[in-house]
């Protein structure tokens, strides 16, 4: 028969491992029997906790966050789960024992979601009691999310001078973001929404941009961010800019492109459009150059190529430039570089004597540089050019107080760089009175007065303008009308001489004084002539010395009047210790400087000259004169050619 015992009892945590004993007793066979059987007291945990920030502290998104849960007490030891708002957060880490109970860790990177979320704790057992403890986070996070949309969807195609709204819509964000933009490389600020509540406790706003559309908005890339100056982070997000335009030309596009004459020459364009596809058509002169009939045009990539330019190319060029959204135009100016050409206005060029005479070089040429024009002298002698100017393309000599040693060719010669340099001659006339040639061979004329012999008397003046010339005859003027005298003149340059011929001279009617008149526009000059009979020489004046050497002289005269005949000349010398004289005949005969030779090394001597003709000799020179000169010595002479080392 079996037999049961029920004990009710009530247990204690601290009685847990209690053991408990049963003994059965059979009064009738005594006989006992017992069992032993040890307590197993179930208890819920006795505490929990957490190790986790305050919620009065701000955490932010993107770090790492650590929770620990802490449990105590219980039997058995409780298990401890995590929640986030309710749900159970997976991936925690696995449960540890402690000495005095166990402890579960929560590890994870801070989100937007984490915001004002509560993450719980529980720990329970088999004693079915759970305990619970909780945290609340306070997270700030950057925008979630920002987006650029076109505000009127209906503008999808935007075209240069259209204003455009870009809207920035700034997702959820704690705390509000700073919404900047930018455009290319410029910074800009949008209009915006008051803020509103937005997921996970943050707020959302917009902001709006306005554009008035240029074409160097196109390709532009738009930004929008969302800046936390608190985190120091930022969301954005971009929008790139499609504008269509016509075609524009860049403000780097040359306005003058410069090419030497017969090289080849590119004018190039600089435009940009969109579409892209560009048609453009060259003018010059009113005229669509067309390549297909002038090979000299070539173009391709917006590159006009002329091939030979000459000046006649040189000018404006248009071009207009379209696509499908409009026409524009630019022009380009070819300024050709060419040599220099000289245009004179009037050659020869007069001025009066003492007058001021501006000589101009006009000149067709480019460039026009300074310092391109320089005068040159082509006469004898030197004259002082510094009055040279120049203006733009005419260059002028200026000659002030003009003298007769003026007269002569001037050379223009212009240099711009370009060759060959141009060159033009001008010659410049000084006008001036006469003024006649008179001196011994001039003042007297001698013939026979037979009555069958003709004598020339010659009487030349230079001037200008055309010299005239008068005669008188013992003051009264001549009577042309009579055949036996006439006259001629010969004309060289300024040089003007008049000879009045007389036929079967007189020696009663012709020996006479003539008088020679010669007149222009700025005066007359005068000169008596005296006509006698044929006679011996003058004698010659002005004995000079032009040099001495150790055995040579070297003089110089002026021949007297001849006496009617040719004559030549004599030179006589001595020197101290010789009574007797020298001479010497001066060959050519009409030569008026010779050199006499043989002469001793320092030696003084004594010279003279006369002159000689078939009617005699005349006396010697300066009235007798001689002309002292001391030849050098002979060591004088070595060191002067060869100085001894």
């Amino acid at each position: 028969m079996m037999t049961m015992s029920n004990i009710t009892y009530k247990v204690s945590r601290e009685e847990n491992g209690l053991l408990l004993s049963c003994e059965a007793f059979n009064k009738a066979t005594h006989y006992s029997s017992s069992t032993s059987k040890e307590l197993r007291v179930l208890y819920p945990p006795l505490k929990v906790w957490l190790d986790a920030p305050p919620e009065d502290v701000t955490l932010q998104a993107g770090h790492p966050l650590r929770l620990l849960c802490f449990s105590s007490g219980g039997n058995p030891r409780a298990q401890l789960s995590w929640f986030k708002n309710g749900k159970a957060k997976q991936g925690t880490s696995n449960q540890i024992s402690l000495e005095r109970g166990v402890a579960r860790e929560l590890r994870f990177i801070l989100q937007p979601s984490d915001n004002l979320a509560t993450f719980r704790c529980d720990a329970t057992n088999k004693a079915k009691k759970v305990l619970s403890v909780k945290t609340r986070l306070k997270v700030q996070f950057a925008a979630i999310t920002v987006e650029i949309r076109v505000q009127n969807e209906s503008q999808k195609v935007l075209h240069r001078g259209e204003s455009v709204n870009l809207v920035c819509l700034c997702g959820s964000s704690n705390p509000k973001a700073n919404i900047t933009w930018t455009v290319g490389s410029k910074r800009l600020r949008g209009v915006e929404t008051p803020s509103k509540g937005a997921e996970y406790g943050g707020v959302s706003f917009t902001s709006t941009l306005s554009l008035s559309l240029t074409s160097q908005h196109h390709q532009q890339r738009v930004t929008c961010n969302a800046f936390s100056k608190l985190l120091s982070e930022g969301v954005g997000s971009s929008y790139t800019l499609n504008v269509l335009f016509p075609p524009e030309f860049s403000s780097d596009q040359p306005k003058e492109v410069k090419a030497v004459q017969n090289d080849e020459v590119s004018l190039s364009l600089m435009v940009s459009a969109n579409p892209k596809e560009i048609t453009c058509d060259w003018i010059y002169h009113g005229r669509k150059l067309d390549k297909e009939t002038d090979f000299r045009y070539s173009w391709d990539d917006f590159v006009l190529k002329i091939k030979n330019v000459t000046r006649h190319d040189a000018g404006v060029y248009t071009i207009k430039c379209s696509n499908e959204e409009g026409e524009t135009q630019t022009q380009i100016f070819l300024s050709i570089y060419y040599a220099p050409m000289i245009k004179i206005k009037s050659n020869p060029v007069y001025v009066d004597i003492g007058g001021t005479i501006d000589l101009l070089c006009e000149v067709d040429a480019n460039p026009v540089s300074d310092g391109m024009f320089s005068w040159s002298w082509l006469g004898d002698g030197e004259i002082d050019l510094e009055s040279q100017q120049e203006d733009g393309t005419t260059g002028w000599l200026t000659l002030f107080e003009a003298t007769r040693a003026h007269t002569g060719t001037y050379q223009c010669k212009v240099d711009n760089g370009i060759s060959p340099p141009a060159v033009a001659e001008i010659q410049l006339i000084v006008y001036f009175k006469p003024h006649l040639k008179k001196g011994p061979q001039w003042n007297k004329v001698a013939s026979r007065g037979d009555g069958v012999s003709t004598v020339d008397i010659a009487c030349q003046a230079e001037g200008m303008p055309k010299v005239h010339f008068n005669w008188a005859k013992n003051g009264r003027a001549m009577d042309f009308s009579n055949p036996r005298y006439m006259e001629h003149t010969v004309r060289v340059g300024a040089v003007h001489t008049n000879s009045l011929s007389i036929e079967n001279v007189s020696a009663t009617e012709d020996y006479a004084i003539f008088t020679c008149t010669a007149s222009n526009s700025l005066g007359e000059d005068s000169m008596d002539i005296q006509l006698l009979s044929t006679n011996h020489p003058e004698p010659p004046s002005d004995l000079r010395l032009l040099h001495v050497s150790n055995n040579s002289v070297t003089l110089e005269w002026k021949p007297g009047f001849d006496g009617g005949l040719s004559q030549t000349f004599r030179i006589r010398y001595h020197w101290k210790g010789f009574s007797s004289y020298h001479y010497v005949d001066v060959f050519p005969p009409k030569a008026t400087v010779y050199t006499v030779t043989g002469l001793l090394p320092a030696t003084t001597y004594n010279f003279s000259v006369n002159a000689v003709n078939n009617m005699g000799e005349s006396s010697y020179a300066d009235g007798n004169t001689a002309l002292t000169v001391t030849t050098r010595g002979q060591y004088e002479r070595r060191n002067k050619v060869q100085p001894p080392h």
